[in-house]
């Protein structure tokens, strides 16, 4: 029997169209390893699938280098995410852009000003994403860097040259929509060019090089805050334009993603950027793992033009619905553990709870987040996405339930070494589980024609509730307003905790699937919990068992 994999008839085939065949027909015409493609709707396997991970790494080392690289843009957006929500407590911040006097006599920040710029950040978000989806396929993957960063640029400049509250506004809202451009290309490219057998490792990438921006910005204003002119605070955001310069560098190099290229008819284009990536390789048949790519990412929808005609309303029903609800839950859910709280006005915080040094505490934590982000590139695609997530939330839930008790105690120092703790456990358990998870989830749930809307639209989704906690999480936390200030946790271990209960029904398990084993699983309507253990038909046919 031939080692292939049989692709499962789905809503997509049945629908295809005459148009798609005859494009088919002529590309197989010219290029031989398409024939057993078009041939009994067979998806070749490629050469390399009996790898295992440690094998695939060291073979395709490139791609993995070209997956470093483009995951290196995530540094800008945690960077632009986390200066804005901790800068505010510098005294030299506060001086520049405060307006109102607080209850000591001392210049302040207007509570809703703050608000405000979470929010604008957020809406901002919200913009890029839902544009980016189009810019993506209309323009390619790599036209969604280059404007994320020039959008990024102009966030900075905004930054250094802001004397009042309205610019540095402005400023929010260029880094917001180039966060969202980030967002809707920075995973899309990775899912696109990782073997199986490492996507859950460099999908995960993304959230470890965020990290490693909100560390630096957290690094920067703890040495600002210890150094002899700690008002300086514009040195912070000077370092922006290193991570601006590194990844421009990196654009240069990278090729155009071969999904883009297969999707406008540009089958040579795709072919050179499958060599630049893949070609260092002993034994890669750029022919015949052409034929297999194109096979699994495309072959359920009958090639190029179903994308063009792909309706938005088309992703929230039936099976992609499905799809698209789970591309978006972590991102949702992201903001129901807390993660506006902890990542963008943690300094906040720390220094309403009455902590001494706000900026080291929060550079424990980043510290923290970095660190065991990294671990999880191994144990993402070991242990598998879904037992760390839904372990990660039974300890996000138990820690924020413990920030709302420090809060409710008397202020002491037991108590204020409790909130730090606790803040650093909920990271711990955030950055094993639903950090990684989520770009995983992103890269890896949506239809493969309709990955670039689905992205974008779900990322927009997950930040619409970030502009709703941007905007009210500084006022739950201001004595000048809610005054809830460290008992805040208890509200978010009631989001948590009711939004876990939903994602244990929702989460499915993707663990070393391959592209056309999902949509499988998918089209069968397999419920979520039985994804790991549910034999597809390429496991069957790899077997020797018929199917």
């Amino acid at each position: 029997m031939m080692n292939t994999t049989v692709v499962p008839n789905s809503q997509t085939q049945a629908t295809s169209g005459d148009k798609a065949d005859i494009e088919m027909a002529e590309y197989t015409g010219e290029h031989g390893a398409v024939d057993e493609v078009k041939a009994g709707n067979v998806v070749p396997p490629s050469d390399f699938v009996n790898l295992n991970r440690l094998q695939t790494l060291r073979k395709f080392w490139k791609v993995t280098l070209f997956a470093f690289m483009v995951s290196f843009g995530a540094t800008l957006d945690g960077f632009h995410q986390t200066i804005p929500g901790n800068i505010i407590a510098n005294p030299g911040f506060i001086q520049q852009f405060g307006t109102v006097v607080g209850a000591n006599g001392q210049l302040a920040l207007d509570a809703l000003h703050v608000s405000a710029w979470g929010g604008v950040l957020s809406g901002g978000n919200i913009f890029g994403n839902i544009l980016g989806g189009f810019t993506a396929d209309l323009f390619g993957r790599k036209f969604n860097m280059f404007l994320m960063t020039l959008l990024l640029m102009l966030a900075t400049i905004c930054e250094m040259v802001a004397t009042e509250w309205r610019v540095w506004l402005a400023s929010k809202l260029f880094a917001g929509i180039g966060n969202g451009f980030a967002q809707t290309a920075l995973v899309i490219y990775n899912s696109e060019i990782a073997p199986p057998q490492i996507r859950g490792f460099l999908l995960s990438t993304w959230a470890f090089f965020y990290a490693l921006g909100q560390l630096t910005a957290s690094i920067g204003l703890q040495i600002l805050a210890t150094s002899p002119h700690p008002n300086d605070y514009k040195n912070s955001i000077y370092s922006e334009w290193v991570f601006t310069g590194i990844f421009l560098i990196f654009l240069v190099f990278l090729p155009e993603s071969p999904w883009y290229h297969v999707r406008n008819r540009n089958h040579d284009k795709a072919k050179a950027s499958l060599r630049t990536l893949y070609g260092n390789v002993e034994g890669y048949d750029v022919e015949h793992e052409y034929a297999t790519f194109l096979s699994e990412v495309e072959f359920s929808e009958r090639l190029r033009d179903e994308q063009k005609q792909a309706k938005w309303s088309e992703i929230f029903t039936g099976i992609n619905g499905r799809r698209f609800m789970i591309t978006a839950a972590i991102p949702l859910y992201g903001q129901l553990v807390g993660g506006s709280l902890i990542f963008t006005y943690l300094t906040y915080f720390f220094q309403l709870a009455g902590l001494e040094n706000p900026f080291l505490a929060s550079l424990i934590v980043f510290i923290l987040l970095l660190a065991f982000i990294a671990v999880s590139f191994y144990t993402t695609d070991l242990v598998g996405r879904r037992p760390l997530l839904l372990g990660a939330i039974v300890v996000v839930v138990i820690c924020l339930l413990g920030v709302g008790i420090a809060g409710s105690v008397p202020e002491t120092p037991s108590s204020k070494n409790a909130l730090i703790a606790l803040a650093c456990i909920w990271v711990v358990a955030y950055a094993s589980g639903i950090a990684p998870c989520g770009s995983i989830y992103q890269g890896e749930a949506s239809a493969p024609r309709l990955r670039a809307k689905t992205n974008s639209l779900s990322q927009a989704l997950g930040q619409s509730f970030g502009l709703i906690f941007n905007y009210t999480v500084p006022i739950m936390l201001s004595p000048q307003q809610a005054n809830w200030g460290v008992k805040t946790g208890y509200f978010f271990a009631g989001t948590a905790f009711l939004g876990g209960i939903v994602l244990y029904f929702q989460m499915p398990e993707f663990k070393g699937r391959s592209y056309a084993e999902l949509d499988e699983l998918f089209q069968k309507k397999m419920p979520a919990r039985k994804f790991r253990t549910t034999k597809t038909s390429h496991q069957l046919l790899a077997q020797g068992t018929d199917v």
